[in-house]
């Protein structure tokens, strides 16, 4: 018996669109359109590949929890942290911008593509030399040591390229491609971190952070082929586009500072004022949240996002997100306790499971779920969109720095956890009152 008949991929996601599709008619009452059904494709792709991805990564997780304990998790989540702090001013919004003008204009792919990959090179490479001639500034300003600060810089270069590179063949709708992408970066996470741990007996946090490097660049190379054989670069010189792209990257930019604060400053000011203990037990828990809803949300939102950016009436797509989040928060919020406590068990005995984290943690994935579909409603506007995401971005990243210096000095992680739900609250109030106005002026009607 072959492979190929024992795991059929192509019949495996056409079963999980079926049950997409049916779940969908069944919530909205109406069938499917084609728009609707190539959607639910791309997304049974995607989350065919993490599942698979899960099944060969999820074991690496756990391994590294249980083998390096609180303090050394800690350090390698650090680096995760701080990584989406350096990576703003080597990224500067470009793979937002891909996202937002690849689908919009496929007839400019080839050039859109070849001016914002010329731009990352230039970028990346200026901001390295200026972080790597700097280094004590880093590592006063986040408490942190020259070890992790080198190591960071590292994982942050091929971390943006593979972010670049991978936006490029989401902007071109090429999920089929980002499934095997997927099993082959799982694959090679997989094999490095089991050669590091068991065959030179490596129990730092360097020899995940070695691992994922590996991985991201295998993925790399996959995506340099198809973007030089395949699409083949542009070099027509266009400044009115490239004047277009920069513009929108810059907005996206301030996104990604702002999101760096709401989103990664808990770990930091967690390191400051307790201990990388309790930092690698936060991540922790961080991880278990994300097992099953971030995930799959997040693939949610990579085919989301490309295919509203299209849509030229994007008010159709309002009234259906609005209905089908009212079904699933429930199952949200159930799934995400069941997972968060699940995942922690296995971690084992040197990470405590404490129910009041576990609530919130949950309670938090279902806010962060509702207010990431309505921010990137917003960002697949363009440049108006984007503007009214930037406003109340800055606001609760001053926000957020407030209520992190305060309430993690007085209740540790459970701070952290409110300030984040707070944060939350905040983002859908505001994107719900927004999304009232761009409909009485007939924003989202605008190509």
């Amino acid at each position: 018996m072959s492979l190929s008949s024992v795991f059929n991929s192509e019949r495996i996601e056409s079963g999980l669109q079926k049950i997409l599709l049916i779940g969908y008619s069944k919530i909205l009452k109406k069938e499917p359109s084609e728009k609707i059904k190539n959607f639910f494709t791309n997304f049974g792709y995607l989350a065919l590949a993490e599942l698979i991805g899960s099944v060969i990564g999820f074991p690496i997780k756990i391994l590294v929890g249980r083998f390096l304990g609180p303090e050394e998790y800690g350090k390698y989540a650090l680096i995760l942290n701080l990584t989406q702090f350096f990576i703003i001013p080597m990224l500067l919004g470009f793979s937002t911008a891909v996202l937002q003008y690849l689908p919009s204009h496929p007839e400019k792919k080839s050039r859109i593509m070849t001016i914002v990959f010329a731009c990352t090179i230039v970028t990346t490479g200026f901001f390295t030399l200026f972080f790597l001639l700097t280094p004590h500034i880093w590592t006063s300003l986040f408490n942190v040591s020259r070890d992790i600060f080198i190591w960071t810089i590292a994982y942050s270069i091929i971390y943006v390229f593979y972010y670049v590179l991978e936006a490029f063949q989401r902007g071109s709708h090429r999920f089929f491609l980002l499934f095997w992408i997927t099993i082959l970066n799982s694959s090679v996470l997989l094999i490095t971190f089991l050669i590091f741990l068991f065959g030179f007996h490596q129990e730092t946090y360097q020899t995940f952070i070695t691992a994922n490097i590996v991985a991201f660049a295998s993925s790399c190379v996959v995506f340099l082929y198809f973007f030089f054989f395949k699409d083949k670069p542009d070099y027509t010189p266009d400044a009115q586009l490239t004047k277009k792209i920069l513009s929108y990257s810059g907005l996206a930019t301030l996104g990604g500072i702002t999101g760096f604060i709401i989103g990664n400053t808990d770990r930091l000011f967690l390191n400051h004022y307790a201990s990388l203990y309790w930092v690698g037990v936060y991540a922790a828990y961080t991880n278990a949240s994300t097992f099953l809803i971030g995930r799959f949300f997040q693939l949610f939102l990579n085919v989301y996002f490309p295919t509203v950016a299209k849509e030229k009436d994007k008010s159709a797509v309002i009234h259906s997100v609005q209905r089908m989040y009212r079904f699933a928060v429930i199952p949200i919020f159930i799934v995400s306790v069941l997972s968060i406590w699940g995942v922690m068990l296995l971690f084992g005995n040197a990470f405590p499971i404490l129910p009041h984290f576990i609530l919130l943690f949950s309670f938090n994935n279902c806010l962060m779920v509702l207010y990431q579909l309505q921010m990137w409603l917003f960002n697949a506007q363009g440049n108006r969109g984007m503007k009214t995401t930037s406003r109340i971005l800055i606001f609760n990243a001053v926000l957020n720095i407030i209520l992190y210096f305060f309430l993690i000095q007085w209740w540790g992680v459970v701070g952290a956890l409110f300030s984040a739900t707070i944060t939350y609250t905040i983002f859908i109030l505001y994107y719900r009152n927004r999304v009232r106005h761009f409909i009485a002026r007939g924003y989202f009607n605008e190509a």
